[in-house]
């Protein structure tokens, strides 16, 4: 017994020699930061209505630290909800440890002030009106009218990718069930109007459309700006053949509304709040969250 209680005292010995031995042995260099490798950006979009990519999209990269941006067009895969983009020649590149972000329908982008807080600051305009096809995610330009983002984050190899969510909620509307002599669709949140002739109480006002100052970080928001007259209407044009569009998802800004409604116009749409149609909805008190539909 007294040699096998030895034997197994002496291998433990020898085992945890071993052990420090092989551990002071093979430490590891720390790794080398890899260079970030601009060329290609991998986007997909996180969204319930299913927008896709088309030729000639364009995406803008924006670094947290500075306003500048890099720009990129689409290369391949269009028609999916995930491609490629290739960046153009000479656009802006960032330093290696860049937070940054990835924005569609730049065009409608009207200032960037970089940093605020740890959150990069810009304004956005929302349109006061569409022609129904621009809002229509199957090969139309969608993802060019409506503001999605996301962060940009790198794997082993330096190469980006963003997966994109909107920035503002949709309304759904189902054209199939319209009106056939419907001319444009209405979305408003104004005070009251005359629809045929008869008062219609409507909400507070709620800012629909114009500019709306946005924070990007961990999370996003946007907020009517004070610098800009906003709107409370959206009109929507319709052409003869509007029912064969389906659905149409129309962008409002994420919040709570007091009363928000929906009118298919039957005539021209007048600017005094006199209109001719059918009421086709109305939400009240409805919190529409970012990305998501009602």
């Amino acid at each position: 017994m007294y040699s096998m209680l030895g034997k197994k005292f002496w291998s433990g010995v020898v085992m945890t020699v071993s052990l420090l031995l092989s551990g002071c042995g093979d430490d590891e260099p720390a790794a080398t930061p890899v260079a970030r490798d601009y060329s290609v950006l991998t986007a997909q979009t996180d969204n319930a209505m299913g927008a896709t990519w088309r030729e000639g999209d364009s995406l803008a990269v924006y670094s947290l630290a500075s306003t500048s941006y890099c720009s990129y067009v689409l290369s391949g895969s269009p028609g999916m909800a995930t491609a490629t983009f290739s960046r153009r020649p000479s656009s802006n590149t960032f330093a290696d440890d860049a937070r940054c972000y990835a924005l569609t329908a730049t065009g409608n982008v009207y200032g960037i002030s970089g940093s605020d807080g740890g959150y990069m600051k810009l304004t956005y305009r929302l349109p006061a009106a569409y022609d129904a096809e621009q809002l229509t995610p199957a090969d139309c330009p969608y993802l060019m009218n409506v503001p999605f983002w996301g962060e940009v984050t790198f794997d082993s190899n330096g190469r980006p990718s963003a997966t994109l969510r909107a920035l503002t909620a949709f309304l759904m509307v189902d054209l199939s069930t319209v009106p056939d002599d419907t001319q444009s669709i209405l979305v408003t949140t104004h005070s009251s109007f005359r629809l045929n002739g008869t008062s219609v109480t409507g909400g507070a006002g709620e800012p629909l459309a114009g500019n709306f100052d946005c924070l990007l970080g961990d999370e996003a928001t946007l907020a009517a700006s004070t610098t800009f007259r906003y709107k409370d209407v959206i009109q929507i044009v319709l052409d003869l053949d509007f029912q064969t569009l389906g659905r149409i998802y129309i962008p409002i800004p994420a919040g709570k509304y007091e009363r928000l409604q929906v009118v298919a116009l039957s005539d021209d749409y007048y600017n005094d709040y006199e209109w001719k149609g059918t009421l086709l909805a109305t939400y009240d008190g409805q919190l529409f969250a970012l990305n998501s539909l009602k």
